[in-house]
C-alpha cells in the first residue's frame, strides 16, 4: 500500500512538474513579475538612505523570516 501512495505521489509530481516547465515558466505573467521585481529593486536601490542600509536590510530580512 505503501509503494503504491509513493508511485501516485510521484506520478502526480511529474505531472505538476510538467505542466510548470512547459505552461507557467517563462510566460507572460512569469515575465511580469521578473521584471516587476527587478524594478522594484532598481527602485529600492536609487531611494534607499545610504547611511542606514544596514539596518533596514536587517529589518526587511527579519520581517521575511518572520
Amino acid at each position: 500500500m505503501v509503494n503504491r501512495l509513493e508511485i501516485l505521489t510521484q506520478h502526480v509530481h511529474n505531472k505538476q512538474y510538467y505542466y510548470w516547465i512547459h505552461h507557467d515558466l517563462f510566460s507572460a505573467q512569469w515575465w511580469l513579475i521578473v521584471i516587476l521585481s527587478a524594478l522594484f529593486l532598481f527602485i529600492f536601490y536609487l531611494l534607499v538612505d545610504r547611511q542606514r542600509i544596514v539596518f533596514i536590510l536587517l529589518v526587511f530580512f527579519s520581517l521575511a523570516l518572520y
